[in-house]
């Protein structure tokens, strides 16, 4: 099975919905809803390395704030050691904090997806508690 489709199926089979779109002629982008009613999306990248398929899955954690950038960064750089897999970055081109996990298609299941989506979530708890020292609110909720 193809890579895209197999991680297609696995989605479905999951219940979330998803956008596909083709950014180039080897990788193809999903836009995943994983809570609606928080409103939470991902995007995963799917390529074909050689003759493996790979998706790169990627939260939108925060914004970058003007103001506290250095120690959003510090934090950030503190907060990669602590994590079982899986990085945070700094997207400084559209003033994002995004954490992203690479894995390999081949083999995934529900399962296998379900954890990437679980310790993605993680990550994004990891973050606000840390950054905001109570587990409330993100910086595009003060908007």
């Amino acid at each position: 099975m193809e890579g895209i489709q197999r991680l297609e199926d696995i989605l479905e089979k999951l219940d979330l919905a998803y956008k596909k779109e083709t950014l180039d002629k080897a990788t193809k982008f999903l836009q995943v809803m994983i809570d609606e009613k928080e409103g939470v999306e991902a995007a995963i990248y799917v390529s074909k390395l050689a003759e493996y398929w790979m998706a790169r899955y990627e939260l939108v954690i925060d914004e970058i704030s003007d103001s506290d950038e250095l120690a959003q960064l510090r934090m950030v750089l503190d907060l990669n050691n602590t994590l079982p897999m899986g990085t945070f970055a700094l997207d400084t081109e559209n003033d994002l904090i995004t954490y992203s996990i690479t894995f390999p298609i081949e083999g995934l299941d529900e399962d296998g997806l379900s954890e990437v989506i679980d310790m993605s979530l993680f990550a994004e708890q990891t973050y606000v508690d840390h950054y905001y020292g109570d587990g409330e609110g993100r910086a595009d909720d003060e908007a």
